[in-house]
């Protein structure tokens, strides 16, 4: 409940695959239709599993993959990797964030300058939307947001009720 439509989902990646960023040769976009089932490490292994046997080649695990709160460590979804090879390759990454000073996107580490970063997150999008003070800023491409705002125009339910 809250999470975005598949249907707008899938409507922004095709806008971008259509577009001129990506070679439409080279990129293919399938449905996976499952679930959160939120239960931290073990969601993160299943999800990649399924994913493989999807035929993808690389998986991409966040800083809380699907976890709770704080029942999960941040960083439980990707060590549970370190000792097993499921045959896709992982791809593990912390909290990325916006420098507006450098116009750049960076994985959050110790040695940025916190003062001077924007924070990333589907919440805050959804947030934006909901409170009619979404913006063409740093949370999405330029494309993505016409989409958005053109679903919005055309009072289409752009959330999971």
């Amino acid at each position: 409940q809250g999470d975005f439509k598949s249907e707008l989902i899938i409507k922004c990646y095709n806008k971008l695959i259509n577009s001129s960023l990506y070679d439409p040769f080279k990129v293919i976009i399938g449905a996976f239709n499952t679930y959160s089932r939120y239960c931290g490490p073990r969601e993160a292994v299943f999800t990649a599993i399924c994913r493989k046997n999807y035929g993808c080649s690389h998986f991409i695990i966040g800083r809380d993959h699907t976890g709770v709160g704080n029942f999960y460590n941040s960083k439980d979804s990707k060590d549970i990797f370190n000792n097993l090879d499921i045959g896709i390759s992982v791809i593990p990454f912390d909290e990325i964030i916006y420098d507006s000073n450098e116009n750049y996107y960076f994985e959050l580490d110790n040695s940025i300058n916190k003062s001077k970063i924007k924070k990333i997150s589907a919440t805050l999008l959804r947030e934006s939307i909901q409170n009619n003070t979404f913006e063409n800023d740093y949370l999405v491409n330029d494309i993505v947001y016409k989409t958005i705002i053109d679903s919005l125009t055309n009072n289409e339910e752009l959330f999971i009720i």
